[in-house]
């Protein structure tokens, strides 16, 4: 089995990419081996925002907190979302470190990814509803996929 966790999947924004990683997966599969992977679908919202907002803050074992903010736009027409994150390392009240990095994500429709992943030689089994047994549909915002060589 190749398990293919939260969405990263979504990362690949190229079509020739996402083919050429599919087809990897199949070969290196067993003839009874399966592909499981979650993604995102059109349906998925987040509220596009211009300015940082924060999302998270930890502090670690040290005192210091890392903060992270982020913000958001969303390319309809190819349907990625471009989701910048920015990383501050807070000592009291003095930034002493900022890191930014930009998290792309292609979202997928369910028909769309069957079609993609037939080309290869994928057969569907199960397309599940966010991580329940229930039978996915393109209204459902997270989508996981089991599919199989055979």
């Amino acid at each position: 089995m190749i398990m293919i966790p939260a969405g990263s999947l979504g990362v690949i924004t190229e079509q020739e990419k996402l083919m050429k990683s599919l087809l990897n997966f199949h070969t290196c599969l067993k003839q009874e081996g399966k592909l499981l992977f979650e993604i995102l679908t059109p349906a998925f919202f987040m509220k596009p925002s211009v300015d940082w907002i924060e999302s998270n803050r930890k502090v670690r074992e040290d005192g210091k907190e890392i903060v992270q903010y982020s913000k958001s736009t969303y390319d309809e027409e190819n349907r990625i979302l471009s989701w910048p994150l920015k990383y501050d390392l807070v000592d009291g009240e003095k930034v002493i470190e900022t890191e930014e990095m930009e998290l792309l994500i292609k979202l997928y429709y369910i028909e769309e990814l069957k079609e993609l992943l037939a080309e290869v030689g994928f057969k569907t089994a199960k397309v599940f509803k966010d991580y329940t047994d229930e039978a996915a549909t393109e209204t459902d915002q997270v989508v996981v996929f089991e599919v199989s060589k055979v």
